[in-house]
């Protein structure tokens, strides 16, 4: 390793950048520890400082530099980034140690959780929460290009010919991003209340470069095809599977259900999410409840709903509501009763295709046996097809049954802005969200029978069904 450093001086040395020299070492040991590179990429030979068209793997990392601060300091500015999330992207991107830190960890490295994954470790994203899907495709970009082998191919063509940040933008496979990011960006303006068109200064990184792209023979082959389906299929899965992730890591906390509802508040305290204020009439902060998450049916999961447990929704209601108590309404609110939603809090739950569940769902909330909640009653309207599907026979009249109830309660009357439902008909004006698709039952997340007893426990273990 000892000529890789003197080649890495030599390389500082010709371009006199302390802050580049520093990114160069950084890229060699983080490019080694993910294994995008193998020690015997590194020899003095390709590590010294190159002329002409010769270039070596060091000018491939201060192109990836230069990118990374092209687009941090210049194009997220053209997109009229919110000020919060830029500064969120240029402090957990502005080194490899502060990325595999927070965001992306290296391969056998202990998580967060202290469990260790044959993997990149998983990292807690909690620290971007509620970012809109053109700044979390705005990390992915910056992440692929600075800390990632993703648009290598496209970065070793820029540095061949020379290409400056800017015209990095116009390369064909890092276009796409820009282009799905800008998409998003136009789709969430759109959705603002009182928004116009979206301001020209959004193309304005795409639209202001040079066309880069050398000319290239394109073959045109049954093979040559076939294989390029392929490779953008494993892309197009891996980019959105990535995506998926990292919702899933910036959104859910799992925490293990302890036995005393004590317990439980001070668990559910620690959580940051839990100290969200919401605000009547505009955004709530709500829990809910499906039946269908805390067990399965014994026999013929795939169309019999879940077995209820009041005693479960009552110690995890009460928790809920105690938990909130001590972090935000004990101090707004003084007529706030430790055992009733408080100002901007709502729960929301499904009656699991079972009407007589409904008072039984809200018994939770009534304190001292006082009703002290208002409650809207919701009609879920699944499609007959998808239904049928989950039923081996259907046979007599009315008996696949299509409807779901859903109630969300509050302290007050729910008030909220008139806005179109994202998935469905209508408006939140209606009583009917319809109509609703399911997957096929074998499409769904399963697991095996033993995995199954060790989750739900006591919890009436599921059945083992074929189909």
């Amino acid at each position: 390793m000892s000529r890789v450093l003197v080649a890495a001086w030599c390389q500082w040395k010709w371009c006199q950048d302390v802050a580049t020299t520093v990114w160069m070492f950084a890229s060699i040991v983080d490019a080694v520890k993910m294994g995008f590179l193998d020690r015997s990429a590194f020899s003095t030979r390709s590590l010294s400082p190159q002329t002409g068209n010769k270039k070596g793997v060091l000018d491939l990392f201060i192109m990836k530099k230069q990118v990374r601060d092209y687009l941090l300091n210049t194009w997220l500015q053209t997109m009229s980034c919110p000020a919060d999330v830029r500064q969120k992207l240029e402090e957990y991107t502005a080194s490899h140690a502060v990325y595999r830190t927070h965001v992306r960890g290296y391969p056998d490295a202990a998580a967060d959780d202290g469990t260790t994954a044959a993997g990149p470790a998983a990292k807690s994203l909690a620290w971007k929460k509620g970012w809109p899907q053109s700044a979390e495709l705005a990390l992915q970009l910056i992440e692929g290009v600075a800390f990632d082998v993703e648009f290598d191919a496209s970065l070793k063509n820029g540095v061949k010919n020379r290409r400056s940040p800017v015209e990095m933008l116009e390369y064909a496979q890092i276009k796409e991003k820009i282009g799905e990011i800008t998409e998003a960006f136009k789709q969430e303006q759109a959705q603002r209340p009182g928004s116009g068109e979206t301001p020209a200064a959004v193309v304005i990184a795409v639209a202001g470069a040079q066309a880069a792209t050398a000319p290239e023979a394109i073959d045109l082959s049954e093979e040559a095809t076939d294989t390029k389906e392929q490779e953008d299929k494993e892309v197009f899965e891996k980019r959105w599977s990535t995506y998926a992730q990292r919702l899933v890591d910036s959104h859910v906390t799992l925490l293990p259900e302890p036995q005393t509802e004590s317990q439980l508040v001070t668990m559910l305290s620690a959580c940051e999410v839990m100290k969200t204020k919401g605000n009547r009439g505009a955004d709530y902060m709500g829990a809910l409840w499906l039946t269908g998450l805390s067990s399965e049916a014994l026999s013929e999961p795939h169309c019999r709903g879940a077995p209820f447990h009041k005693a479960r929704l009552m110690k995890l209601g009460k928790a809920f509501l105690k938990a909130r108590h001590q972090l935000v309404h004990k101090e707004c609110e003084e007529g706030v009763s430790s055992d009733a939603l408080g100002p901007g809090d709502c729960f929301v739950a499904m009656d699991n295709q079972k009407p007589g569940l409904i008072p039984k769902l809200t018994e939770f909330l009534k304190g001292d046996g006082k009703k002290t909640f208002e409650k809207k009653v919701f009609t879920c309207v699944y499609t007959y097809d998808s239904m049928a599907a989950r039923r081996q026979r259907v046979k007599g009249v009315a008996t696949v049954c299509q409807t779901e109830t859903l109630i969300v309660a509050t302290a007050a009357p729910l008030v909220l802005p008139q806005k179109s439902h994202k998935h469905y008909h209508g408006q939140n004006t209606g009583s009917v969200i319809s109509p609703i698709k399911l997957l096929p039952f074998q499409d769904c997340w399963a697991l095996s029978f033993a995995e199954k007893k060790q989750l739900y426990s006591r919890l009436r273990p599921a059945c083992w069904w074929e189909g």
